[in-house]
């Protein structure tokens, strides 16, 4: 039998479930490691949608005059074919006119001139670029009649990102297709958590393999070397006979 298996079936018992046990905890671990982390891949893409980042006016401003066009700013590049604003009145009438236009993350309408106080809301349908669908609306409300003096405001260039101007307006209240992902950095703890357990049983693991493997036994002499062995010894032994009967003779 080759020396390697010899070595192997002197090990105690003891020492082969010392062994055993640890791999079948880290098994049992890796299971539950393993899905947390398929649902962090599928809930990755899920937080890539277009978020409402600032609007202009902002959500819930009381306005002495309506504003000559609306302004809503997203934190990615907005589908530009897909873009969609409606600005509704007091009466339920839609007061946006001419073309959406998009530039990055805004997007902006102009509003029609003649509209009554009250309560407004601007509804809003984009696509992000992953495909999914953000609505949501952004409400104000409006004094006066009539709509502040000035022509449709072109949108400024910005990067594709989106990121609001300093002193621009704050963010907007979206009524779906945001936030939403709490869950996700709960998933996050919680694989954290298992990461560190595995961490911690791999070093107790490493700790008591090197602390716990016990010596190699002893190599026993071939039977080669024993028959030289005892023929030397032999030789000693006629040598020694020898010597003392020439001291006696």
């Amino acid at each position: 039998m080759p020396r390697g298996r010899s070595r192997l079936l002197a090990v105690p018992r003891g020492r082969l479930r010392l062994f055993a046990v640890p791999r079948g905890r880290l098994r049992m671990l890796a299971l539950p490691l393993l899905a947390l982390l398929s649902v962090m891949l599928v809930a990755t893409p899920a937080r890539a949608h277009d978020v409402l980042v600032a609007s202009d006016p902002k959500d819930g401003a009381v306005l002495g005059a309506m504003p000559a066009s609306v302004t809503l700013t997203f934190d990615q590049a907005v589908r530009r074919d897909f873009a969609r604003l409606a600005v509704t009145g007091p009466d339920g009438a839609h007061y946006e006119q001419g073309e959406i236009t998009v530039d990055g993350g805004k997007v902006s309408v102009g509003v029609r001139t003649g509209t009554p106080a009250g309560a407004y809301a601007i509804g809003y349908r984009i696509v992000s670029n992953d495909g999914h669908p953000v609505t949501g609306a952004v409400r104000f409300t409006v004094t006066g009649g009539g709509a502040a003096a000035g022509a449709v405001a072109a949108p400024t260039a910005t990067p594709a990102s989106g990121a609001a101007n300093p002193g621009a307006s704050t963010t907007g209240v979206g009524t779906a297709g945001q936030g939403g992902g709490s869950w996700v950095w709960g998933l996050l703890a919680i694989t954290a958590a298992l990461l560190a357990l595995c961490a911690r049983v791999l070093v107790r693991h490493d700790r008591r393999l090197r602390e716990g493997t016990p010596p190699a036994p002893p190599e026993a002499d071939s039977p080669a070397e024993g028959t030289a062995t005892g023929r030397s010894t032999t030789a000693g032994t006629g040598a020694g006979t020898s010597t003392a009967s020439g001291g006696a003779a």
